[in-house]
């Protein structure tokens, strides 16, 4: 136990850092404010004022509809359009650490503690991508997918709570794949831990509940995509290649074979005009046109980059944002393993997590050929937060208190010096 001065301390610790959390992003709105559109928040900025004027012919080529249709909502009242977008990315920040507070504490019984230890370590990570002061989709998609999330686990819990937990995970499915269709990663993750409920609770009622979701999400999907059925007879999401004929598998793949030829050096990339003129020196199926072209064009370039990203880079960035609560996911993934697989009598929803995690942390490192960028990662670092709080109060529950308290103040420790590093990172940003 910790005596009441040491608890008033750590409160005051963490008040600080909330506290310099939020000052971070009010400075990082304030310096954006007036910039002009950075990055893709020209494309978002253009397909929301496409759907304001002309929403069905948006939808029919394709867009992201409940960005869409959110950013023209507030932008037809008077409000200006992108600094609007800006402030939408912001209002995500506490609807998705509401979902993750309610996933720690209602779901994997994490103490109030470890509720605010992982939240903050959460809001860290938030706060430290800049891309929540950009007027882009990413917020917005991960709000719905924490939230699915969550609902997926309360569905899972109880075989007896009624039909409404899959349709609420049905609505949201078909939400985050009309906003981002990168949703389909975490589809592997999905179905393996309702068909290990099933196995280990000897029923096919999580079986009944995750079809019910399924028809449920497929029939909202169509609903959504009727626009581009009608006229182009097949589904259409946003779309960020510049033409017909030139798509971002193409890009990537040529700035591998660039890099690998000694012509530019990571992080550069090529651009538009090298992908162009390559295609008319070698011909329009000298470069793979999408993810799937990719992994039948080259499948051993393929090969080697799924594994530097599941070795390297993913645990990089996981460790960066996570810091102490990531090592005790290794340890408690490795406990996982050990213990429970000889013993699968029960299937927790922090074990739940692991699956979920572990399934779309494979499935994102087999698809992208480049670099990964950390944001693709960031619903992974929310959730890897909570399991790994978890694995820490177990430390408490098994007489290993001295240890628990040492970890939580060198998380507080990494929390501090990570912000640090961010604030010092966007005194010299330039927007």
């Amino acid at each position: 136990m910790i005596t009441p001065r040491q608890k008033v301390l750590l409160q005051i610790a963490m008040g600080t850092l909330v506290a310099a959390n939020v000052t971070m992003l009010a400075l990082l709105f304030a310096k954006r404010r007036f910039a002009g559109p950075g990055g893709d928040e020209s494309f978002f900025l253009r397909m929301v004022e496409q759907f304001r004027d002309q929403p069905y012919q948006t939808m029919a080529n394709g867009c992201s509809v409940p960005y869409a249709a959110i950013g023209a909502a507030l932008s037809g009242i008077g409000l200006p359009t992108l600094n609007t977008l800006r402030a939408l990315s912001l209002v995500c920040i506490p609807f998705i650490l509401g979902g993750i507070f309610f996933l720690a504490r209602n779901l994997i019984g994490l103490s109030r503690m470890g509720c605010w230890l992982a939240g903050l370590t959460g809001l860290n990570a938030l706060t430290g991508s800049i891309y929540f002061n950009y007027a882009i989709s990413d917020p917005l998609h991960i709000a719905i997918l924490i939230w699915l999330f969550v609902l997926l686990l309360v569905m899972l819990k109880d075989n007896n709570n009624g039909i409404r937990f899959p349709v609420y995970c049905g609505l949201l499915t078909a939400l985050a794949l009309a906003t981002r269709p990168s949703t389909i990663l975490y589809f592997p993750g999905i179905l393996a831990i309702i068909v290990i409920a099933a196995f280990v609770g000897r029923t096919v009622i999580p079986l009944k509940k995750g079809l019910v979701a399924f028809f449920v999400g497929s029939i909202i999907l169509i609903l959504l995509q009727l626009p581009p059925i009608w006229e182009h007879h097949g589904f259409r999401f946003e779309n960020k290649n510049p033409s017909e004929t030139l798509t971002w598998s193409q890009q990537n793949y040529l700035t591998m074979l660039m890099r690998k030829g000694g012509s530019i050096t990571s992080p550069q990339r090529s651009s538009w005009a090298d992908t162009r003129r390559y295609l008319e020196e070698h011909g329009s199926n000298s470069l793979p046109t999408n993810e799937l072209e990719t992994i039948v064009f080259d499948p051993n370039a393929v090969a080697k980059a799924s594994l530097m990203h599941f070795f390297i880079q993913e645990p990089y960035v996981l460790l960066r944002r996570c810091g102490f609560l990531f090592v005790a996911v290794l340890v408690g993934a490795l406990s996982f393993v050990i213990l429970r697989l000889r013993n699968m009598r029960q299937f927790s929803p922090w074990e739940q997590l692991v699956v979920l995690v572990l399934a779309f942390l494979i499935a994102l490192s087999g698809v992208i050929l480049l670099d990964i960028e950390w944001r693709w990662m960031i619903p992974a670092v929310l959730l890897v937060n909570v399991i790994g709080m978890k694995c820490i109060e177990n430390l408490k529950t098994g007489q290993h208190t001295r240890l628990y308290w040492s970890v939580v103040v060198g998380q507080l420790l990494f929390l501090t010096v990570s912000k640090g590093y961010d604030f010092w990172s966007i005194v010299g940003m330039k927007f």
